[in-house]
């Protein structure tokens, strides 16, 4: 079952934010046929939607026929399943369902976790005493107050929770996710580690990006002095900077000037991340001067090669032609269907080529035509080419596989990149069969999920992604089997053909293969991503982003 994190924030959550955590928990069969009536909603209602939160959102569910009292029911009871294995933290977002039954099995296991850390020690006599005790309320199932109740039962006593509270905070002081999850036992001592994590993170960027020098970024580390509470955020800590003369504001608005005019030459993520919080607007601003870019040379660019890749791969052409028999890669058939695809491309981009001075149709000519592999079952031949374009040479891949039902006995070419052609069709090609016991279709609708909820839960994602009307997963492919973890989850290896939006501002195709590994758990039937997907899945992406900057020539460990 997939399942929240501790950093669920519902009071800023929106009504369809909330659709993928109620599939994530079996509630909802699918996110997609409820999402168009739900933003359809009036603003009070979605209003009163918001105010109710997952319980209200629910409701309206049920009302309008997309989920059941009967499915709520058998979702809740996977809940509240031993066999589940979820922990306390992951069962926080759906308390307001039902706050009785998911407060008691959240403070059931919370005594496992107390106990783990050396609060209290009769774990069995505690959960007895709990099902006993009808005055301690469920409905509220802090951990704060069932410490307190384990000290008046007897179970514990203050110098032992001080004593077990000073290890966890030593053990957990560099974990900001584990410490706003046992805030509540000392929130004034978990708030200054938190201050001093993000300190310490702020003053290392302010270095790395050139607001302050080396030296002046030591001291401030080691300094012993008390850390301002406005530092907790880059753009409070730059401000305090300020104040205390550590870096002029001329000199900080000269130096974010800088950064975002180098945002407009060569993108870097790290920088558009770190100007994102000190500078909004000059991140808006560098977005708007890219798409304005990208819209006056886009006819221009498609005629290099990468942007060759990004018409005919991810703009999906496919062109279809009439073989007596199934076409070998350099048929003349092939050769043609080649030749017709490269010239509607440049037909669609002679005007604005015209208009800068250049050929309306560039020289070319195709070569080393060859076959990388054939697979009998879906009939489909995998091959590559040589495209020389003025003479520079690029090698492209293709398939030749049988036309969408309704076409007869036609067959189609559609252009692949190389890389993802190679991989599953070449005498290298990874095995059919990988992938078990899930098996590839079923790793490949839970990854593309996945990533779908990862792009439509980030405002940013969504703008970058908002002109592309294909999906931008090409492939999932198992690149082994999977390995079974506790609690009936399985870690899977995975090759993803992604189009990263990000990298093609960057600069490049944006067609990348992330090398992933993914936990996946079973809910409903189905396989799904647990959690930690995204954080999976952003690695991955990390790794290959940095190894195509410029100068790298591998992704980092």
């Amino acid at each position: 079952m997939q399942a929240p994190t501790a950093s669920f924030d519902s009071s800023s959550t929106t009504p369809e934010d909330l659709l993928p955590l109620l599939v994530a928990g079996g509630f909802l069969p699918q996110e997609q046929p409820a999402l168009a009536d739900l933003q359809a909603v009036s603003p009070e209602q979605k209003a009163v939607l918001q105010q109710g939160g997952i319980r209200a959102v629910l409701d309206w569910l049920i009302d309008h026929l997309y989920c059941s009292r009967d499915a709520e029911a058998a979702a809740l009871d996977r809940l509240l399943d031993p066999a589940e294995e979820l922990n306390s933290k992951q069962l926080l977002a759906f308390l307001p369902i039902a706050p009785q039954q998911i407060g008691r099995r959240i403070q059931w296991l919370s005594l496992a976790e107390l106990q783990g850390e050396g609060f209290l020690d009769d774990l069995e006599g505690a959960r007895q005493r709990l099902q006993q005790d009808a005055q301690l309320s469920s409905a509220d199932p802090s951990v704060r107050k069932l410490l307190d109740w384990a000290q008046q039962q007897g179970f514990t006593d203050q110098d032992r929770i001080t004593a077990a509270l000073s290890r966890l905070l030593a053990r957990i002081q560099d974990d900001e996710e584990a410490l706003l999850y046992w805030r509540e036992l000392d929130p004034a001592a978990v708030d200054a580690m938190l201050l001093r994590l993000r300190w310490q993170a702020g003053v290392n960027q302010l270095s790395q990006f050139g607001y302050i020098e080396p030296a002046q970024r030591k001291a401030l580390i080691a300094s012993s002095e008390p850390i301002p509470a406005q530092a907790a955020t880059l753009a409070g800590l730059l401000a305090w900077l300020q104040e205390q003369g550590g870096i002029s504001a001329a000199a900080c608005t000269e130096r974010t000037r800088e950064l975002c005019l180098a945002q407009r030459d060569t993108p870097n993520l790290r920088a558009l991340e770190f100007l994102a919080e000190i500078a909004p607007q000059g991140v808006e601003e560098i977005v708007q001067f890219h798409e304005l870019r990208r819209h006056s040379e886009s006819r221009r660019a498609l005629l290099n090669t990468v942007a060759f890749f990004a018409l005919l791969v991810i703009g999906g052409l496919i062109y279809l032609f009439w073989p007596v028999r199934a076409p070998s890669c350099d048929d003349s058939d092939t050769k043609a269907t080649l030749e017709k695809m490269w010239f509607t491309t440049s037909v669609q981009t002679s005007t604005q080529r015209l208009l800068q001075g250049d050929k309306a149709i560039p020289s070319h000519s195709f070569k080393d035509m060859g076959e990388l592999g054939y697979d009998e079952e879906s009939d489909t031949r995998a091959c590559k080419v040589t495209l020389v374009m003025d003479g520079e040479p690029s090698p492209l891949g293709f398939l030749i596989h049988p036309a969408d039902k309704g076409d007869g006995d036609n067959y189609q070419v559609q252009m692949r990149p190389l890389e993802y052609v190679t991989v599953r069709f070449g005498k290298n090609a990874y095995a059919r069969d990988l992938g078990q016991p899930l098996g590839a279709a079923a790793l490949d609708t839970a990854v593309r999920d996945g990533i779908q909820q990862i792009n439509e839960s980030s405002t940013a994602l969504r703008r970058l992604h908002q002109d592309d009307a294909e999906d931008p997963v090409l492939g999932v492919l198992p690149t082994a089997n999977c390995s079974k973890l506790a609690g009936g989850l399985q870690s899977c290896a995975v090759l993803i053909d992604y189009d990263d939006a990000l990298q093609s501002l960057v600069g490049g195709s944006g067609l990348v293969q992330l090398h992933a590994k993914v936990t996946l758990q079973q809910s409903a039937g189905q396989w799904r991503v647990t959690e930690h997907f995204a954080e999976e899945f952003a690695k991955a992406l990390l790794e290959t982003r940095m190894a195509h900057l410029p100068g790298k020539s591998a992704a980092p460990k």
